[in-house]
């Protein structure tokens, strides 16, 4: 019983949400990243290219039929690989990313995200 009133409540907000213009959805794929440092003496590596994992949820709002918000929490693997004569390391930072953008929407489709993160 539980189960089913659990269910019948998640089809009620999700189709109240849908009216109110709410949206939510996932984001994952590969992030592809590497780093170049200068100013660095005695020290010239060689920096390539290392793949991470991206990856999170948002929510977004509009105002209006073509302009809304969209928060987002994304998790995000970033760094690079590095030789040099007689060195070889690799940097591997994790962020979290919390952007505040502005959807403007075009088309259903084709839209624009703008805003700090």
């Amino acid at each position: 019983m539980e189960r089913m009133l659990g269910t019948v409540l998640l089809v009620v907000l999700t189709s109240s949400l849908s009216v109110a213009q709410f949206g939510l959805g996932l984001k994952i794929g590969p992030n592809f990243n590497t780093q170049n440092v200068s100013g660095l003496s005695g020290f010239q590596p060689d920096f390539s290219l290392t793949t991470g994992f991206h990856g999170g949820v948002y929510l977004h709002y509009f105002f209006s039929d073509n302009i809304g918000i969209q928060p987002e929490i994304l998790f995000s693997q970033k760094g690079t690989k590095f030789t040099d004569i007689d060195f070889t390391g690799k940097t591997q930072l994790t962020y979290i990313d919390i952007p505040l953008l502005v959807r403007i929407q075009f088309l259903r489709i084709l839209n624009f995200h703008v805003g700090p993160s």
